[in-house]
């Protein structure tokens, strides 16, 4: 059995501040199940889809008191339900994200209390065993067969909330706990087969309800996401608290994870973004959390590779973003790489990753915030990926308000077009951001080379990525910044 897990060694940690100030750290795990299952793309408004959620309690471990049935009835289906900045429940959370197409009600049984006890000396645990027992005990209360949504003899999940902690926070107290994960099963009960489960724990270390986030991070491995933090490698995160599937399941202590792209609604078949293709002046595109509108900007040479552009807002389930402005997104889509759950796994190719304004990953940002330090503002926003949206004014003044084929970072493409350049050829720029609305321009081919005033001399040298270089470079495409702000594109 091979296990998908949102938390793997202990250098691959992520900071996370309990209120009392305390800095602590979560892992993930470098196991993951290889094949998520194909997407339902195919939704009925008018149909409730169920979905039973067990809680599964221990012989030395029980649920707290506050944190009973009517507690976990109310956090995954009263409308408006949220002890945090969130807007709601789960089920408030996923009827948003699919623009109404999915409403879900999830029957709550439990807490079920087993015999054996919480933590295993296996590491990590998943607590597939007392899973499955928990599965059979609840079906003396339920019938599976109500969770078949569309007749095919199959349940497809059932979400487990089990007692205690999650294994993967690097505590002394968490060792042997079961950590977040889903999986699939094969079991068959009713007469129905139960193809798969995830499972969340109930508290962080410091005894406070982990929400809502990492219940809706696995769930949406079992909808079919992907993770989009590297599952092998070195590497930790790539976009982090910006999307559900990376970190931000730890916004706002889970309470406030931000919305799904709009990659991975249209991957649910929950909504589509809209192709620029011609030039175009976009003004007062509305935040993405309340209208869900998005753009796409195609490579022609390749047309699984895009950048998406989302103007994210301080609003609604994005309240607790690093950041706000437009988002771009450049992606390289494969199915089998989204269905294997290695989106973000080889470094040089993040199938997966945003244009950052201020041209520093979440590397740097690693690097930049040791895990011992505190990452989070006095407002509770992770201070890594800050400035990745647009437009972002530089600690000198300067404005980055474009994404070109000499801007820095440049409109690189993974893919090259028929020419050969691994330039997108088509610009974004004059972006602006004004009472939450965002406008740009649009230009179907590259704005070429700036202009260069006669006393402009070279100060700075580039790759395509935007890596800054130790000198010129003797061949090459690359790019070169001028003492006047101006860049041009040059190939030796």
């Amino acid at each position: 059995m091979m296990c998908l897990c949102l938390t793997a060694n202990a250098a691959r940690q992520k900071t996370r501040r309990l209120p009392d100030g305390t800095v602590v750290h979560t892992t993930r795990s470098a196991t993951v199940r290889r094949s998520l299952p194909r997407p339902r793309t195919s939704w009925d408004s008018q149909k409730t889809y169920r979905v039973p959620v067990l809680l599964m309690s221990f012989a030395d471990c029980d649920f707290s008191a506050e944190h009973d049935q009517a507690f976990y009835n109310d956090l995954f289906n009263k409308p408006g339900f949220n002890l945090g900045a969130g807007l709601g429940c789960v089920a408030d959370y996923f009827r948003d994200q699919s623009r109404g197409q999915f409403n879900v009600v999830f029957d709550v049984v439990g807490p079920i209390k087993l015999t054996s006890n919480q933590k295993s000396n296996s590491t990590p645990n998943y607590g597939v065993s007392q899973i499955k027992e928990t599965i059979k005990i609840a079906n003396e209360q339920l019938d599976y067969t109500d969770y078949d949504w569309d007749g095919s003899g199959k349940v497809e999940s059932v979400i487990i909330v089990y007692a205690g902690y999650g294994g993967n926070e690097d505590m002394k107290m968490t060792d042997g706990c079961i950590w977040p994960n889903t999986d699939n099963l094969n079991m068959t009960l009713d007469g129905v087969a139960v193809k798969g489960y995830s499972a969340s724990p109930e508290l962080w270390s410091d005894e406070t309800s982990c929400g809502i986030g990492t219940i809706c991070h696995e769930f949406c491995h079992v909808l079919g996401l992907p993770d989009l933090y590297p599952t092998s490698g070195s590497e930790f995160s790539v976009v982090d608290e910006w999307d559900l599937m990376d970190g931000g399941n730890y916004a706002d202590d889970g309470w406030c994870p931000p919305n799904l792209s709009i990659q991975e609604r249209a991957y649910l078949g929950w909504q589509d973004p809209e192709d620029l293709t011609e030039a175009r002046t976009i003004t007062d595109m509305p935040s993405f959390d309340r209208s869900g509108k998005a753009y796409r900007i195609v490579n022609e040479a390749h047309p699984s590779e895009y950048y998406l552009l989302e103007n994210r807002q301080w609003e609604g389930w994005d309240f607790m973003l690093p950041n706000h402005g437009l988002l771009i997104t450049h992606v390289d889509f494969s199915e089998s790489v989204w269905r294997g759950n290695t989106v973000n796994s080889v470094s040089s190719h993040h199938r997966y990753e945003y244009f950052h304004a201020d041209n520093l990953d979440y590397n740097y940002y690693d690097a930049l915030y040791p895990s011992s330090t505190d990452i989070y503002g006095s407002d509770g926003r992770n201070l890594r990926l800050q400035y990745t949206s647009y437009p972002y004014v530089d600690a000198e003044g300067g404005s980055h308000d474009a994404l070109t084929d000499t801007s820095i970072p440049a409109a690189t493409i993974f893919n090259p077009r028929a020419d050969g350049v691994s330039l997108m050829g088509k610009s974004i720029t004059d972006i602006c951001e004004e009472d939450g609305h965002v406008s740009f321009i649009f230009t179907a081919t590259s704005t070429g080379i700036v202009s260069l005033s006669v006393d402009a001399c070279p100060v700075a040298w580039y790759d395509l990525h935007g890596r800054q270089l130790p000198g010129p470079p003797t061949n090459g495409l690359y790019i070169i910044r001028y003492s006047d702000g101006s860049t041009r594109k040059v190939f030796r």
